[in-house]
Formats: C-alpha cells, structure tokens, sequence
C-alpha cells in the first residue's frame, strides 16, 4: 500500500483513517505512513485533509524522522503561516513542540517576514501564536524594531489582534516601551475602526501602571 498511502491522506475518510492509526497502533507499524508523510509534509500541510493527518502524524511520530518532519516546517514556516490550511500545522507545531517556538520566530523574522504576516488573516494567527510561547521576547523586540511598522500593525485589520496579544503578555521594560511608543499616536489610533481597540487597551494598562 506504500505508493498509495498519499492519496489516502489527501481522501476524507482516509485521513480520518490515519488519525485513528496514529493514535492507537504502535509506532513501529507506521514506518512506511512516517515516511511518507515527512517526503509529503508540504502538500499535506496546504490540503484539507492532508492537514488533518499531518497534524496526527506529528503528534505520534518518534525521532529521527520526528526531527526531520519538524525541519521541514520551520524551514516552510513563512510559506505555511500564509497558507489557508498550513498556518494550522505550523500552530500546531508551536503548541504541542513549544521548543521550537524561536526556531520558527527567527524563521519568519530572519526572512523579514513578521510585520507581513502579521498583516495577513492567517499569518497573524501564527505571529499570535508566537507571543503566546516561550519566544514572546523574540518577537516583542521585533516589533519594537520598527515603530513605523508597530503603528500600521495598530492600525492593520488583522495586525491590530498582534498588537493586542503582545500587550497582553508583554512584561517590565518591553511592555513601557510598546505602551510609549504607541501612545505618541494616541490620536490616529483612538478614532481608527482597527487602531481604537489597542488604543482602549493601552488605557487601561495605562491606568493598571499608575
């Protein structure tokens, strides 16, 4: 059944199938399922039901081939975050695998690709992903790289959410710093349909600091 285990992952009723296997049938069975899905991990990752598996397999597989699948994601990270069903598997990836959370932050950050993503309606969920785990400081620091970009995010449809979560879970130093940097545009967030809402919740950290 080798050559044709991708084609069942991509079927509904097979990808249902491959999650049930990879739950309850012991790894040492699946080696041909691993290795497909490793040599298959990006089309799996950008179809509906291939993600569904995927996200299975991920959970269930062991090393080395384990070490091998999670490469190949943070490796298409900026790719898959943009993806209408890859920016679930790189989430994923960031909360069941946590220590790869600064791989896949220098990832999107090395190739300039965080204030975009964070634009997009899927790549934000992935860099709000990010502030959720133990990377929050990587990214908080790019944020506060460029203030330009950090007030368009405030202002962004999309990017607004970013802003919020990083206010949220920012602490100490970094969190004054976005708190000042956004206050000195106080004026153009406070009547913006996206920016009033990092501007109401930089009030009330405002008023929690006094």
């Amino acid at each position: 059944m080798k050559h044709s285990l991708l084609s069942v992952m991509l079927n509904q009723n097979g990808s249902q199938l491959v999650q049930k296997l990879c739950k309850h049938v012991q790894n040492m069975y699946l080696g041909d399922l691993y290795e497909i899905g490793v040599i298959n991990c990006v089309k799996l990752a950008t179809t509906e039901q291939g993600c569904f598996a995927l996200k299975s397999i991920i959970d269930s597989i062991d090393d080395p081939l384990k070490t091998q699948l999670l490469s190949i994601i943070i490796g298409e990270a900026v790719f898959l975050s943009a993806h209408d069903y890859g920016n679930f598997v790189v989430q994923h990836v960031l909360e069941r695998h946590p220590y790869t959370a600064s791989l896949i932050c220098n990832e999107l950050i090395c190739k300039r690709y965080l204030f975009p993503l964070s634009k997009n309606k899927y790549g934000s969920n992935v860099v709000e992903k990010c502030i959720e785990s133990d990377a929050t400081d990587v990214v908080v620091s790019q944020l506060l790289s460029d203030c330009k970009q950090l007030v368009e995010l405030a202002r962004d449809k999309f990017g607004n959410y970013v802003v919020q979560k990083a206010l949220k879970l920012t602490k100490g130093k970094a969190l004054r710093q976005l708190v000042d940097v956004l206050r000195k545009y106080s004026g153009e967030l406070e009547n913006h349909p996206n920016g009033r809402n990092v501007y109401n919740l930089i009030k009330r950290i405002l008023f929690k600091l006094q």
